[in-house]
């Protein structure tokens, strides 16, 4: 989200009826609910209207702008966009996110 003030000029983006900041389209149209395997309870989108800082509660980074939440947890967009198998080019076949102790001793892949 970009926030900008009235003065402001900017050849990309321009003050619209009145409105103090302009969205990327792929974030006004994210969901307003979802599940999600961070949490066991449905997440809703929030937009941080104070402008305060909140820790996502899976990355630990503090962030600003919009959040889901699942009433007590609160994750930021890119971890709550994470889906399930992970695929990334630097690894050679599909993650999954699994709970520090979920299954005891394991073999980490060597990928």
């Amino acid at each position: 989200m970009l926030y900008f003030s009235r003065s402001s000029l900017c050849y990309q983006f321009r003050y619209v009826n009145r409105i103090s900041f302009i969205l990327h389209e792929t974030c006004a149209n994210l969901p307003k609910k979802k599940r999600h395997f961070l949490s066991p309870k449905p997440l809703s989108l929030f937009l941080n209207k104070d402008n305060e800082g909140f820790c996502c509660a899976c990355c630990l980074r503090c962030c600003e702008g919009f959040m889901y939440t699942d009433g007590s947890d609160t994750y930021d967009l890119l971890c709550s966009s994470i889906t399930m198998p992970l695929i990334h080019g630097s690894h050679p076949h599909p993650l999954l996110y699994l709970e520090e102790d979920y299954y005891g001793d394991r073999e980490a892949c060597q990928g």
